[in-house]
């Protein structure tokens, strides 16, 4: 979710992105997020579509609800 707030974010022009996390758990997750953004996307140049296509490779997996 972190990633999707941050590449959204970045494709929409926001200028700074107000994360909050509870614990060391949900900043872990925020900083996972930035190193796949920055070291395994790349810059995102190439559009929306493409940049979906690059995500969807990575074969994520929908994780279980905490209720939020």
């Amino acid at each position: 979710m972190a990633m999707l707030q941050v590449i959204a974010s970045g494709l929409a022009g926001v200028e700074r992105l107000e994360f909050h996390s509870v614990g060391t758990a949900g900043r872990e997750a925020f900083d996972s997020a930035l190193r796949l953004i920055e070291e395994d996307l790349g810059v995102v140049d190439a559009g929306a579509r493409a940049l979906a296509r690059r995500i969807a490779v990575m074969g994520f997996e929908w994780g279980t609800s905490d209720g939020n």
